[in-house]
């Protein structure tokens, strides 16, 4: 998840990364029905029906240039839920960033163009992003791919994706 404006420094480690990386990937995206399981399966969710909230992970959709299908914006359709602060979400909270203390986890999924979002943890977008993988698109652009990797390492999720 970047928060911040990167350095140029950091950028060139980006680019160093994906010319690492970019011809031992291949396109793995999971469904976001399958990213939607594997939420459920790990985490208590509790479904949110918000205006603001579906205005926002349909117009995050919409505009996602990386993503394999730009259908218009009204026929999206959209789904969001809050992260229960019990089971393994008590952890999500407990190491939430300062910036997100004591706000609620969000997951948002987009069923048309395979998007997903996460507030309020950086931890569980991360989490997210190793798991859901990139598609054709996606592997052409270095920053998507240096997040991927780190994403990847930081669960040990590396070895299984790599050179399949």
């Amino acid at each position: 998840m970047l928060m911040t404006k990167p350095a140029p420094e950091i950028i060139e480690e980006w680019k160093n990364i994906y010319e690492q990386y970019k011809d031992r990937l291949y396109p793995n995206k999971q469904t976001i029905t399958e990213l939607l399981n594997y939420l459920n399966r790990k985490y208590q969710l509790t479904e949110i029906f918000d205006e603001k909230l579906d205005f926002v992970i349909k117009g995050n959709a919409a505009e996602n240039s990386l993503l394999e299908y730009q259908p218009k914006k009204d026929i999206l359709k959209s789904r969001g839920f809050y992260v229960e602060n019990s089971g393994a979400g008590k952890i999500l909270y407990e190491n939430q960033d300062k910036i997100f203390e004591g706000s609620k986890i969000i997951a948002g999924i987009e069923y048309e163009t395979n998007f997903f979002l996460v507030e309020g943890s950086s931890f569980l977008y991360d989490e997210l992003t190793a798991f859901h993988g990139l598609n054709e698109r996606e592997l052409s652009n270095y920053f998507t791919v240096a997040r991927y990797i780190s994403c990847l390492s930081k669960f040990g999720m590396l070895n299984s994706v790599i050179d399949k």
